[in-house]
């Protein structure tokens, strides 16, 4: 069985609305209502349209949660991929290159939360949210690669199973925590800098190894 690509865009949805292509492209919302089990969703650059046109836009700017509440299965899990703006895969977790998910609109609530079983989100950044950055459920196997959260209410993920490369600054929790010390969760080569919370950025990992972590008070 292949993955199965679909594809969002700030400007989404467009043409058909089914994610089938850049042209008839889900928006986020349509993804997180719609994504099933081995979907690979390409999340193009904010400042792409579907037609490849400036979309001049800073950010997908969210008034309210994400919320995926389908499941994945363990060898066909739905992966969200950040895209730069070539349209190539994203695996900058500065920040700098990949989509940006942007909570600054919210009242209240988590960035995004997933809710369903066998997550991966990959080279996403996401950022001001008035909650947690990415909030998984205690048993949904959410790994988190080369993403990037900042300056979130809560922390910068949390409720994961793997945390690879990702940095996480300047929450008001901690940087990234696991969804329990079970030998699942893990958190490899991964920075944390300037959050709050447990001091060291991290916590609720069974296996910690090669984090860089900076802690300001």
């Amino acid at each position: 069985m292949a993955m199965t690509i679909k594809h969002v865009c700030v400007n989404g949805p467009k043409g058909l609305g089914d994610g089938s292509s850049f042209a008839n492209c889900w928006s986020l919302a349509n993804a997180a209502a719609s994504a099933s089990s081995g979907n690979l969703i390409k999340i193009r650059h904010h400042s792409l349209n579907h037609d490849g046109t400036p979309s001049g836009l800073s950010s997908y700017a969210r008034s309210a949660s994400l919320t995926c509440s389908n499941n994945g299965l363990g060898g066909y899990p739905i992966v969200w991929q950040g895209l730069k703006s070539d349209d190539t895969e994203c695996f900058d977790a500065t920040g700098a290159s990949g989509p940006v998910i942007n909570g600054a609109g919210m009242a209240s609530g988590n960035l995004f939360n997933i809710s369903g079983n066998f997550h991966a989100a990959i080279g996403l950044s996401f950022r001001n949210a008035p909650g947690h950055g990415l909030y998984g459920h205690s048993n949904s196997n959410t790994h988190v690669v080369a993403c990037h959260f900042k300056a979130n209410g809560g922390a910068g993920a949390a409720r994961v199973h793997l945390a690879f490369g990702c940095r996480s600054e300047n929450n008001t929790g901690c940087g990234l925590e696991g969804s329990s010390t079970s030998s699942y969760t893990r958190a490899f080569f991964n920075e944390c800098i300037n959050n709050g919370g447990d001091p060291s950025g991290l916590s609720g990992f069974y296996d910690i190894a090669f984090n860089y972590v900076t802690y300001s008070a």
